[in-house]
């Protein structure tokens, strides 16, 4: 996600792998975006460099192979937050795409046939 957050900064909002560091200019999306893992401040075109070109590319490791990734038919637009605790992995918060309005909408994590 790109947003102008300031007249003088744009924030992008990533979807990293669990494992990426939060360091430097990579920071925690948690407080920005809770639908971001990460977030990186650009305030001026030289921010634009290979390092954040490779965190675009590189956003999961699937779509980081560069060919199309295989999403099960009803899944296209569902964005899923899980928490982990203890081995198990239940399911926080089931969203879906919306384009009429835009925006993502909360739905009951059963609708879309999503399993614990």
């Amino acid at each position: 996600m790109v947003q102008p957050s300031t007249a003088s900064r744009i924030d992008l909002g990533l979807i990293l792998p669990a494992t990426t560091p939060a360091a430097g200019r990579l920071e925690s999306a948690a407080k920005f975006n809770p639908l971001f893992t990460h977030r990186a401040r650009i305030t001026a075109a030289a921010d634009i460099d290979d390092e954040l070109c490779g965190w675009l590319a590189t956003a999961c490791a699937e779509h980081a192979r560069g060919g199309p990734v295989q999403v099960e038919a009803g899944f296209e637009n569902v964005h899923i937050v899980r928490i982990f605790d203890a081995g198990h992995h239940p399911i926080a918060a089931c969203r879906r795409y919306d384009r009429e309005i835009d925006s993502f909408v909360d739905v009951d994590p059963e609708s879309p046939g999503i399993e614990d």
